[in-house]
């Protein structure tokens, strides 16, 4: 038998059970919400930014987005600008 010894302390994520047991999204889906989850609230990020931050590489990060997106756990929204340039 295995034991969770959780401290008590501050700086710490709280995210809902929900997509914790999500049987439709892998652990690597689950592992990369609770990271975009524990960023700042205004923080917008960038597939490449996130990229650098584990070890999978971009294919395993692209899969897990999609899981998220299929799953409707994430909503990716691309800008354009005054020229139609992308954001």
């Amino acid at each position: 038998m295995s034991k969770l010894i959780k401290p008590k302390r501050t700086g710490f994520t709280v995210t809902s059970n929900k997509i914790i047991r999500d049987d439709r999204l892998s652990w690597k889906a689950r592992g990369i919400f609770v990271y975009l989850w524990s960023q700042p609230k205004d923080w917008d990020f960038y597939e490449t930014e996130v990229m650098h931050h584990a070890p999978d590489g971009r294919d395993g990060l692209r899969t897990g987005l999609k899981e998220l997106e299929d799953a409707r756990y994430l909503k990716r929204v691309r800008t354009r600008d005054d020229k139609g340039h992308l954001g």
